[in-house]
């Protein structure tokens, strides 16, 4: 099944307990803001090559509907902007599953949201000079 290349479908959503605690026994982490990713590399899928989940701790946002709207707004800023992330590691024959945690104490907005996620893609992508670049 190919998905739809802005669409979120379950299959690249992160929901079997085993791969969760594979991503957190051995992942690794990047943290910009409120939000840090802990990831893992997976097999390489040519139609999904990313799974991941979204969660906000119980502990800082009391209420489930403050949760899942923050969920709600980092699964949309992620459908609109994986695109980059899934190019570059259909390129390099890669994959990954991995979990973005919010770790904030308020409520956040959709820029904030948006301008860190795009920091925490820049920081897995390397700038393409250096993609061009053969590996030894």
């Amino acid at each position: 099944m190919i998905s739809k290349r802005n669409g979120l479908s379950k299959l690249e959503r992160l929901h079997s307990r085993k791969q969760m605690d594979a991503v957190f026994a051995t992942g690794k982490s990047v943290r910009q803001g409120p939000l840090k990713l802990v990831f893992i590399e997976a097999p390489f899928s040519a139609t999904n090559p990313t799974a991941f989940m979204f969660t906000v701790s119980k502990r800082q946002f009391k209420r489930a509907h403050d949760r899942n709207y923050i969920k709600r707004l980092l699964r949309e800023v992620f459908r609109v902007h994986k695109h980059s992330l899934n190019d570059y590691l259909i390129s390099q024959q890669r994959g990954m599953q991995g979990c973005f945690l919010f770790l904030g104490m308020q409520m956040p907005n959709y820029a904030n949201l948006e301008k860190n996620i795009l920091r925490i893609f820049a920081q897995l992508i390397p700038p393409p000079d250096e993609m061009d670049q053969p590996v030894n």
